[in-house]
């Protein structure tokens, strides 16, 4: 099995998204309703 360091596998310019998308109650209501309740099996 082969293991990359991290810094290696980088892309450079990539950018994450926002941090409000990981912490507001909000967005993850609204990206359950968008997922979950919409297109979910």
């Amino acid at each position: 099995m082969t293991f990359l360091k991290t810094a290696d596998t980088l892309n450079p310019g990539a950018r994450t998204l926002p941090n409000k998308y990981y912490t507001k109650k909000e967005i993850l209501k609204q990206e359950y309703k968008n997922i979950f309740l919409n297109h979910w099996i």
